[in-house]
């Protein structure tokens, strides 16, 4: 795959759409343990009855299991795309309980992720996670150096007997999936089959980054160049963030299910127009709009623009993107830049008038979707 100055992709990558219950797993509790971000989770209400519900003292052990480290939960992620077959919850446990237990080590360690070996070497990795003290202390120094979480699971990663952490792992996965995630899954599965058909029936009309920002609302990111397979999977619980892991040679994207795939309601407005009218619902983000009138900002210049902290203005962005309102470029550095979708304004009155004349059975054989 070749890419621009940008990151971007000259070429299309080759993108395929499934629905794996163990991503949904994975970013049920990556949302659940996400506490920064609650508010921003469109279920995380949702999540919390599910702690004072159904998981009582057991939720004190799943939120400090290695650390409380979300990006080791992206080494598990990978983890779900090597058990390959459906991605089904089945699979991922007969992989982690059947590899080699310092094969496992290195996964959690990041040995095939792509943001860690951008880092730090392969070959760094193994050493550390063979024994190497020298290479431990570089290992540290080099992988997110200031992220607390994270360098407390690599500290228990690495001083851990592997077969013990194995244990571990697989304790929390099937705590969480028998007290939190089983008791919803008959609901959840049939919204990510739904969506999955309607995004397999889009890609038939675009090419790999079309549909790439028809199911993140415009965000792109810098997608390594030695990546060459985008792998699709809807997402009930991630809502409206969207996740993505680079693991081996393949690009994971969480992307957020629309609105019409969730309620299925023939009598209900369509999910792009609620969505937009939310989004427009409220002065911070109208003020955000405005800044991006005449010009591509980042969000430390709209930040400034505004007078505005940069924390709450984040929340205002991921909505408007996720209404398709403002898109988003990440090139090289991780800086993103926004810029106002104008062509999108007008819809919020034609789907207003499309939602007030059109026939119930008719809007729910032909779901309007986020363009």
């Amino acid at each position: 795959m070749n890419a621009g100055a940008a990151g971007v992709p000259q070429e299309p990558p080759s993108v395929r759409v499934t629905v794996g219950a163990s991503f949904e797993l994975l970013a049920a509790l990556w949302a659940f343990l996400d506490d920064e971000r609650h508010p921003v989770y469109e279920a995380s209400s949702d999540l919390v009855r599910l702690e004072e519900r159904h998981l009582g003292t057991d939720a004190v052990a799943i939120r400090h299991f290695a650390g409380g480290s979300l990006r080791l939960w992206d080494h598990v992620l990978g983890l779900a795309l090597d058990a390959g077959g459906d991605h089904d919850i089945a699979g991922l446990f007969d992989l982690i309980e059947t590899i080699e237990a310092d094969a496992l080590r290195l996964h959690l360690l990041g040995r095939w992720n792509a943001h860690i070996l951008r880092m730090v070497s392969a070959d760094a990795i193994e050493a550390a996670a063979a024994g190497d003290t020298k290479a431990q202390r570089s290992l540290r120094r080099a992988s997110y150096p200031d992220e607390g979480p994270w360098q407390k699971a690599m500290r228990h990663v690495l001083r851990t007997e592997p077969e013990h952490v194995r244990g571990e792992l697989l304790h929390i996965l099937r705590l969480w999936h028998d007290k939190a995630f089983a008791p919803d899954a008959d609901r959840l599965m049939p919204i990510l089959e739904r969506e999955a058909v309607a995004i397999r029936r889009e890609a038939v009309r675009r090419d790999g980054l079309g549909i790439l920002d028809h199911v993140t609302d415009g965000l792109r990111w810098a997608i390594d160049a030695s990546l060459t397979d985008v792998l699709l999977a809807p997402s009930y619980a991630a809502r409206p963030v969207v996740f993505y892991v680079e693991h081996r040679d393949t690009t994971l994207v969480l992307f957020p299910v629309s609105e019409e795939s969730v309620l299925g309601d023939e009598f209900g407005p369509p999910g792009r127009l609620v969505k937009l009218v939310k989004a427009l619902a409220d002065e911070g983000r109208l003020k955000v709009l405005y800044a991006l009138r005449d010009r591509e900002l980042t969000g430390a210049e709209i930040a400034e623009r505004l007078g505005v902290p940069r924390t709450s203005l984040w929340h205002h962005i991921l909505i408007l993107r996720s209404a398709g309102l403002v898109r988003a470029t990440r090139g090289t550095g991780n800086q993103s830049t926004y810029a106002l979708q104008e062509e999108v304004l007008p819809q919020v009155s034609e789907l207003l008038e499309q939602f007030l004349a059109g026939e119930p059975a008719a809007r729910l054989a032909k779901p309007l979707r986020r363009r």
